[in-house]
């Protein structure tokens, strides 16, 4: 069974790019929505952008963070690489952050080791 991954829709490219790669994928449009089916749809990890409509990216990891039904998801996001948000990202609980755009290698690798990490031994 493939990997469930959820993903901002606005992400095109990140979604193609986890499909290829054999992973099911999810999306939702905005943050609220991805927090939502964070909890219905149970993913295994999370890509968001630092930046979304109706709830950014920060705000969406602490929240997840601080629930009991999804603290254990991973989550990756995506935004500007500059040093304010990279802490901002890591302050508000993220496993990992890319600078958009990520390369294509790049997002597979970390997508890949954060599901690895996350797997019983």
């Amino acid at each position: 069974m493939a990997e469930r991954i959820l993903v901002i829709d606005q992400e095109r490219t990140v979604q193609a790019i986890l499909e290829r790669a054999g992973y099911e994928v999810l999306t939702a449009p905005d943050g609220i929505d991805i927090l939502d089916k964070a909890q219905t749809e149970k993913p295994d990890l999370i890509v968001c952008d630092a930046l979304m409509p109706r709830m950014d990216g920060f705000e969406l990891v602490r929240n997840l963070k601080a629930a009991d039904s999804t603290c254990r998801i991973g989550t990756l996001m995506i935004g500007p690489g500059a040093d304010t948000d990279l802490h901002r990202g890591w302050t508000s609980g993220v496993d990992c952050y890319l600078t958009s755009p990520p390369e294509e290698e790049e997002l597979r690798n970390f997508v890949h080791k954060l599901l690895r990490a996350r797997q019983p031994v």
